[in-house]
């Protein structure tokens, strides 16, 4: 079917579409995050008012933010009934890091175009946080040794969780400036050695 590059609602729902009919093993979250880009480029060189530009835009943001929770959330179902395996526990890292990715675009817009959206990116940093977290998180695995069964941890290097920390931090102070009373979950910031398991 072919797009009218000039229609930005058509631009963007299409590659929402695309992201919705994919599947768990080729999920095309970006491509979402790419029609974002392009309606975006659409909705700055229409003739209307700077506030109806900043509503369309954050329409745009909204829609790839609930997209992104929906992976995420599909993602820790296939997961859970799957932990045993270790490629569970690396399938789910690649799949939380495109959430990630989505959830920060989401929020740079916000500052980019200087919208009118603390609501929207408080929501967003505290998905940004869960989704840092859980990249870090140590996860249990099961693997056999000479028959016996074993119980191993998967581990992300500290080098490797280094850039999800940072985002933890700076999206954790974001929101308590804005609501000094929120607890963050805490997030695995400590080093281990090569022969703990990490990768």
């Amino acid at each position: 079917m072919e797009i009218d590059t000039r229609d930005w609602k058509a631009t963007f729902y299409n590659g929402v579409c695309s992201s919705k009919l994919s599947n768990l093993a080729e999920f095309r979250l970006k491509d979402s995050v790419n029609s974002a880009q392009l309606a975006i480029k659409i909705i700055q060189n229409l003739a209307i008012s700077k506030e109806k530009k900043q509503e369309k835009i954050i329409e745009i943001l909204s829609v790839v933010n609930s997209v992104a929770i929906s992976y995420q959330e599909i993602s820790f179902n296939h997961y859970n009934q799957y932990w045993e395996m270790e490629s569970s526990v690396t399938e789910l890292i690649i799949r939380l890091q495109i959430c990630n990715e989505a959830y920060v675009y989401c929020f740079d817009v916000i500052n980019e175009y200087e919208l009118n959206a603390t609501k929207i990116q408080i929501l967003l940093s505290k998905n940004i946080i869960s989704s840092c977290v859980e990249i870090c998180r140590f996860r249990d695995y099961k693997m056999f040794v000479k028959g016996t069964e074993l119980v191993r941890q998967y581990r992300l290097s500290l080098e490797n969780r280094q850039k999800y920390i940072n985002i933890y931090h700076d999206k954790v102070a974001f929101v308590k400036k804005n609501e000094p009373s929120y607890i963050a979950p805490s997030i695995e910031d400590k080093d281990m050695i090569k022969s703990e398991g990490c990768y």
